[in-house]
């Protein structure tokens, strides 16, 4: 999987990382994976997950804004929610609907067997099945204010206040980063220098290398 982490730095700025590591079929790995990426001057998205997917839903995206000149904060925001829950309803219905040649319009209605029913429902439901955790972050000039948005199964965007981290080096993460603003005064936690928010946010990723999934250089935006 990956860790992805956000930190507020102020209310003009923000700084994040992300380590490089891929997997394939559960047994091979490659630090080749770019996971954030830019979306306007400024504002940002990064993911863990499957890579595909994630690259995927921020393509389909910058299709979404492509007639947008300038686009908001909250476009971007809720773009990447639309284009999150078109890619997933795609893949459900090419990986698991194909597979019974049920139509998107039958399975709405729940016209078929009732077993079968179940298992496709569970299916749908399923947050392995489509494994892409997201954080949207940046300026927003309508708030006036560096927010943060994770964007998560399936295709739910939730606020968070001053930093978050998704995918499967989360837990590690989030102990460092809370741990590190912990001992800050308010006062610098409200402007924290780039170069303290940087530091804390690549002993995260370094302490998030000993869960499964994690690895490679981080990238830092």
């Amino acid at each position: 999987m990956t860790v992805y982490s956000v930190l507020k730095l102020s209310y003009m700025e923000g700084i994040a990382i992300a380590d490089e590591r891929e997997t394939h079929y559960s047994v091979r790995t490659y630090d080749v994976a770019k996971k954030i990426h830019i979306m306007t001057p400024s504002s940002f998205v990064g993911f863990s997950g499957t890579v595909q997917y994630g690259l995927e839903i921020i393509d389909r995206t910058k299709e979404l804004l492509e007639e947008s000149e300038k686009p908001s904060f909250t476009q971007v925001r809720d773009n990447l929610k639309i284009a999150y829950q078109q890619v997933r309803r795609e893949k459900f219905e090419d990986g698991v609907l194909s597979r019974y040649d049920i139509t998107p319009k039958e399975f709405k209605l729940g016209k078929y067997d009732e077993k079968l029913r179940d298992l496709l429902v569970s299916a749908a439901n399923n947050h392995e099945a489509f494994l892409v955790d997201m954080v949207f972050a940046g300026y927003d000039g309508e708030k006036e204010d560096f927010r943060l948005n994770r964007i998560v199964f399936p295709g739910l965007y939730i606020f968070q206040d001053k930093y978050a981290s998704v995918g499967s080096g989360t837990d590690r993460s989030d102990l460092v980063i809370g741990d590190s603003l912990s001992v800050l005064h308010p006062r610098i936690r409200e402007n924290i220098p780039p170069h303290l928010g940087a530091r804390i946010l690549v002993e995260a990723t370094q302490q998030s290398w000993r869960n499964e999934g994690v690895g490679g250089t981080g990238q830092l935006v």
